[in-house]
Formats: structure tokens, sequence, C-alpha cells
């Protein structure tokens, strides 16, 4: 009787464990017929765009729910303009805005007016294709169940990537001797039991190869260097330099020495954007109604 009883509160227990997942995916299959999806544009870019890099921003405000009143607006009337290859830093409080100008970039916000790289509107490109031209390096390392070569690299061009490549920028930036002594590129990646550091040194890896593989002119960079430490971040930095010297960066920092090279500084407040010279000290108050990056 006692057996049989353990039986049946087990199988209960599991009954109710498939409800209830039942539920959830009857909420997320509702989530998505009801979520409004992107719109898809068939205007084709060139092969090799943006082949330069050159960014403008013009009258444009931005906020994360394009039904919401102007309370949430998170940009209000954006105009810049960054010409190719030139190194932007973005700083600001939390809640500024510095976070939503980039996303703006990957049409991850919604926005009224208009945002161009290299003369081309971004809303008529593809996102999924703006998405790959563009080299992304988020805040939050993302760990990729699999192996660390393709945490590294797990886009669809994977097998054109040397593992020599991968090596020698994990090597450059002072990781590879841990990850090899742990099995290196076929190591499974929860087993390597990385720091919030070496995760983020990983994903500094992907864009990079991203980048070489993509050959992309657009390089955006939320904090990355905010789990390292000061020695790590130094050596991190020269290894950006090298390989995204003929890139447009924009940088979002937390460390002032990150932005010391920097040709344009934008600070943000309250979705305002006011843009300075580094040399000189950042302008605050109204933005200015265009502002450029060029020698």
């Amino acid at each position: 009787m006692i057996s049989l009883g353990m039986g049946i509160s087990a199988t209960f227990s599991m009954w109710s464990k498939m409800e209830t997942a039942l539920t959830s995916v009857g909420r997320i299959k509702t989530f998505e017929e009801d979520s409004p999806q992107e719109p898809v544009v068939e205007t084709e870019v060139a092969a090799d765009w943006p082949a330069q890099g050159r960014i403008e921003f013009h009258n444009v405000s931005a906020k994360y729910d394009p039904n919401g009143d102007e309370s949430t607006v998170v940009l209000h009337n954006v105009n810049l303009t960054i010409e190719a290859g030139k190194k932007v830093g973005i700083v600001g409080r939390t809640g500024s805005g510095k976070t939503a100008l980039m996303m703006l970039l990957a049409k991850m916000v919604s926005c009224t007016g208009e945002i161009t790289i290299d003369g081309v509107n971004l809303n008529s490109v593809d996102n999924e294709l703006l998405r790959a031209r563009i080299t992304a390096i988020p805040q939050d390392s993302i760990e990729i169940p699999g192996t660390l070569r393709f945490n590294i690299c797990p886009f669809e061009y994977r097998a054109k990537v040397e593992d020599s490549l991968m090596i020698s920028i994990l090597t450059r930036m002072g990781i590879w001797e841990y990850l090899s002594e742990r099995g290196g590129l076929d190591a499974e990646i929860k087993g390597l039991k990385l720091s919030p550091g070496q995760r983020q040194m990983v994903c500094i890896t992907r864009g990079i190869v991203h980048h070489l593989q993509t050959r992309s002119k657009v390089v955006l960079m939320d904090e990355i260097s905010s789990q390292l430490d000061y020695e790590t971040d130094k050596t991190v930095q020269e290894v950006l330099e090298a390989e995204f010297k003929d890139c447009t960066m924009l940088t979002i920092a937390h460390r002032t020495e990150t932005l010391k090279d920097v040709d344009m500084l934008i600070e943000m407040a309250e979705g305002i954007a006011t843009t300075s010279i580094p040399s000189k000290t950042v302008v605050t108050g109204e933005p200015s109604s265009s502002a450029t990056a060029s020698e």
C-alpha cells in the first residue's frame, strides 16, 4: 500500500509538472503570435557594405515601447556625424541613453528620424543582414553550450576559421595558457569554469573573429572591460586597438583610461547627446544641432 501510495504521488507530481510546462508553452506561443514582428525589407545593399563606416543620426528620437507615451522616450532629437574610422567614447549615468544609442545601430529600438551608415538608411536594410555586418561585443558575456571553439566562432562560416587564428588572439590576451591546460579549443565551455573576466575575454575573441571574417567596419562595445582588472584591461585594449584600427568604433566604458585615445566623446544625459573633443571638457546642457568626429 505504501509503495502504491508513493507511485500515485509520483504520478500526480509528474502530471502537475507537465501541466505547468504545457501552460508555459502556451504562453510562449501566445507571446510569439501576439508580438509585433520586425518589418522585413528586401532592399539589397552592396556586398561590401559598409565599406567605410561613416555614421549619421538625423533628428533621431527613440523609445523602447513603440506604443508608449512621451514618458517612455529614451533619446531626444539626436544629431550626430561620426566619420569613418573614428573612435568614439560614450559616457553618462545609468539610464542616460548610452546603450539605447548603440542599440539603434542594430535596429533593436524603435525610433523616428533617420540613421545612415555610408549613406544607406538603416530602415532600408534587412535586420538580419544589418546585424551580420556590424560587430557587437556586449557587456554581459554569453556562454553557448558546446566547445570553446564553437563559443568563439558559432557563425555559419566557422569551418573556414583556423584554430591557429583563435589561439593567436587568446594568446595575445593572456588567457590561452589557462585554457590549453584544460582541454583548449575542444574543451566544453561549462567544464572550463571560467571567471567573469575570462568569459568576457572569450566574448571579445568572438567579436574579433567575427570582424576578421566579415571585414566589418562598424564595431560596438558596451563596457566590455567591466569584469577585467586594470592590467588585463590594458592588454585587451592593445589587442582591440590593433585589430579594429581601420574600423569606426563606439565604446561605452566605465574606465576613463579606456577612452583616452578616442576622437570624440558623446555624453548622454536624460536621452540628450552632447559631444566634445577629448582634449576639452565634455560640455553638458543642450545638445548641438550637429556634431562631427573628424580630423
